[in-house]
This record gives structure tokens, C-alpha cells and sequence, in this order.
């Protein structure tokens, strides 16, 4: 009972996270002459702590003035958490009632099936089978679900080649249709010839699914010029609504107003 594009719900357990992470630990430092003061505030109920060390009086008065605001913003800061509190339980509330009701289950107690166990770990053995072939070091591990996973080198270019070319042929992309191979062409064509014409240097490249693609000097600012307004005139811009246009300088003339 597992759904990737259901987020899990939202327990009384995470408000408390909430509440302590909006009650962290805040400091304030104040520089007054000679004094420095540290207000040292926490999230629980204890008494803050103020520090001094030399100065005068009236500099230790600023020092006192200081931690006065300090404990007031303190005050605003954990009531503000506070107030929170209650719609955060709520929504947890909520959540829960609403997860239980559609039958949902929270990732700890997600279970995978045997056929999940099985089928990934014949991905796995297949992998290390073919590491092994090769030649390429690996490991092989098996999590607490009974799941192995394969690592290896990651940054090891043949390695990640062999397993790149493994899971490609175990799991084919599907093909890209030839109307849409066609089309790509013909925008690279449009393209290219435009680059022609402004005397700008470019390759094409065809990938194993027959995606072509035209590569140039992206840091080149002609060349970006070119690209650009050869997509803008392709695939012009939706216009804005007149309505939009009016409102937008509507707005503008009451700032205007204002100046």
C-alpha cells in the first residue's frame, strides 16, 4: 500500500518538530562602547541570561536597554510559536482523519511485497553478474526489507558505462515517435541556417533514439542572439490579455500617484 505521488501525512509528531525548530535558540549581541552585552534567550521557560563586562554606567544601562528588547522580542517570538500551535494540530488532525480514510499508509509502515523484493533483487544479481563480467569491483548489500543493492564506483567512467548500457537494455526507452523526429530536424534545419547566415559554428549529434540535436557556443552571445529570436518567431508568446494590460496600468498610475 504504497502511492510515490502521495505525500506523507502530517503527524502530531512532526508539529512538535515545528513548534521546537520555530523555539530555537536565538542570541542577541549588542556592541556599546566598551560593554558587550550577550543575551543569551532559550526555547524553554528558564530565565534569560545576560553577561556584561566593563564599561561604565550609563554604558550598562545601554546594556540593560538592550536586554530588555531582547526579552520583549523574546516574548513576541514564543507567542508567535505559540499561536501556531493550535492550527498546526489541526492540520495534523486533519491529515491523519483524511490518510485514514483512503486507506494511507505513513513510509514507516510501508511493507514492500515479495514480488517487489524479488523482482528488484533480479535486477541486482543481473548488475553484479555483469560487473563481474567486466571486471568492475562492486559490492553487493541487502537492506532490512531484504533488498540488495549493488554499489560501485560512481565516478569510475567504464563503470558507470557497463550499468548506463545494463539498465538501457533491460528497460528500452520507449522510441520517439517519427512525426517528432521529423519535426525536430526540421526546427534544427531552420535553425542551422540562420546560424549559417550570421557565420556562427555549430555540430549536429544524433543520439541511439534518433534525437538530433544542434549543438553551439552557448556563452556566445551572437550566437544566443540568433537561437532566441529564431524561437521567439517559432514559438511566438501567448499575448496578454487586454484586461491584464489594463489592470497592470491601473496599478501603475495609482503608484504614479503617489510619486
Amino acid at each position: 500500500m504504497n502511492d510515490p505521488d502521495v505525500l506523507p501525512p502530517v503527524t502530531p509528531k512532526r508539529s512538535n518538530r515545528t513548534r521546537n525548530a520555530l523555539g530555537a535558540l536565538a542570541v542577541a549581541a549588542v556592541l556599546a562602547g566598551g560593554v558587550t552585552a550577550f543575551v543569551v534567550l532559550r526555547d524553554d521557560d528558564d530565565t534569560s541570561q545576560t553577561e556584561a563586562t566593563g564599561g561604565s554606567d550609563a554604558e550598562s544601562n545601554a546594556g540593560a536597554a538592550a536586554a530588555a528588547q531582547a526579552r520583549a522580542r523574546r516574548e513576541n517570538f514564543v507567542n508567535s510559536a505559540r499561536a501556531l500551535q493550535a492550527p498546526l494540530a489541526e492540520a495534523a488532525s486533519t491529515a491523519d482523519a483524511v490518510s485514514s480514510d483512503l486507506g494511507m499508509c505513513a513510509p514507516d509502515d510501508w511493507q514492500p511485497t515479495a514480488e517487489d523484493i524479488a523482482a528488484a533483487n533480479a535486477d541486482a544479481d543481473a548488475l553484479a553478474s555483469t560487473f563481474d563480467t567486466y571486471g568492475i569491483t562492486h559490492t553487493v548489500e541487502e537492506d532490512d526489507f531484504g533488498f540488495r543493492l549493488v554499489t560501485y564506483d560512481y565516478t569510475d567512467a567504464i563503470a558507470e558505462s557497463v550499468a548506463s548500457s545494463f539498465w538501457n537494455n533491460r528497460y528500452p526507452p520507449e522510441p520517439i515517435p517519427a512525426e517528432e523526429l521529423d519535426r525536430i530536424r526540421a526546427e534544427n534545419d531552420g535553425l542551422a541556417a540562420r546560424f549559417d547566415n550570421a557565420g556562427i559554428a555549430y555540430t549536429r549529434e544524433t543520439d541511439d533514439l534518433g534525437y538530433q540535436l544542434l549543438n553551439y557556443d552557448y556563452t556566445d552571445p551572437n550566437a544566443q542572439a540568433v537561437a532566441d529570436a529564431y524561437y521567439t518567431k517559432l514559438y511566438p508568446p501567448e499575448p496578454i490579455p487586454a484586461e491584464e494590460l489594463d489592470r497592470i496600468r491601473a496599478e501603475n498610475d495609482g503608484l504614479a500617484a503617489r510619486f
